[in-house]
């Protein structure tokens, strides 16, 4: 299957064109709490498992995308784009890596064809100066451009490819800044005795494994440091206020 961020394919015609592709991959709840145990991984300046995850959800999408290109019979897909998004609804957020393609079928052009057809041009051109229609200087310089047509194709198709991977660097940079935020955030989370009731009402509630479970839930986000979003948690569960909340978290964690 072959992939490309342009919309030509070099020494490839476009057979069919089959439409617009997407495929989309969403960050597992449970990143975030896996990370926790390496944390210092990404702060002593060393984020080597994050970018091989990051990597891996990018190597996903991207296989979901050729999957989707396969089963309606396409062979390639052209101008890809790829985009990395936070999404989020009531109060809980995830991190959404989606690729966006056009799914075409291509053949693949002979290079004895072209090479002919080069050489049919060269040979029309020399005509043409043999009867008069073209000068020795014009026909060196058709030639020189016909000369030049794979070089200059083989320089755009490298420059392409370039930009492709610049985009996909820095894809995973952002992708890498938004999760170290994120665990940023967890690891300065004030400690349950100092939480006042500001910072739990401002808590969000990041998503969970036992989002269903009030009990499991205070838990999951009490054993990564969460205090306050604990708190807020219990609040969207029960209806209760936040002193409510605090009390409840507060004594559920002494007593656990």
């Amino acid at each position: 299957m072959i992939i490309t961020t342009t919309h030509s394919i070099q020494n490839h015609d476009i057979v069919k064109y089959l439409g617009v592709i997407n495929a989309n991959q969403v960050l597992g709840v449970n990143f975030f709490s896996d990370a926790i145990a390496g944390i210092s991984d990404v702060f002593g300046g060393n984020s080597g498992t994050y970018r091989r995850n990051l990597d891996s959800l990018y190597e996903q999408v991207i296989a979901l995308l050729k999957q989707k290109a396969t089963s309606i019979g396409a062979n390639a897909i052209i101008g890809i784009q790829i985009d990395f998004d936070e999404i989020s609804g009531k109060g809980k957020s995830m991190f959404m890596i989606t690729a966006v393609g056009t799914a075409v079928i291509v053949s693949e052009t002979s290079s004895i064809s072209s090479r002919y057809s080069n050489l049919r041009m060269l040979h029309e051109l020399r005509t043409f100066v043999n009867e008069g229609l073209l000068s020795e200087e014009e026909y060196n310089r058709e030639k020189e451009k016909i000369d030049n047509i794979v070089t200059n194709q083989v320089e755009i198709d490298t420059i392409n490819e370039n930009a492709r991977k610049a985009q996909e660097e820095e894809l995973k940079r952002v992708m890498e800044e938004r999760v170290k935020a994120r665990a940023e955030k967890i690891r300065n989370s004030k400690p349950l005795q100092n939480l006042t009731i500001e910072d739990i009402e401002a808590a969000d509630v990041p998503p969970m494994e036992n989002d269903d479970n009030t009990m499991l839930g205070i838990k999951e986000l009490a054993d990564q440091g969460l205090y306050a979003e604990a708190c807020k948690f219990y609040m969207e569960q029960t209806g209760l206020d936040a002193k409510e909340a605090y009390e409840f978290v507060l004594d559920t964690c002494i007593n656990d």
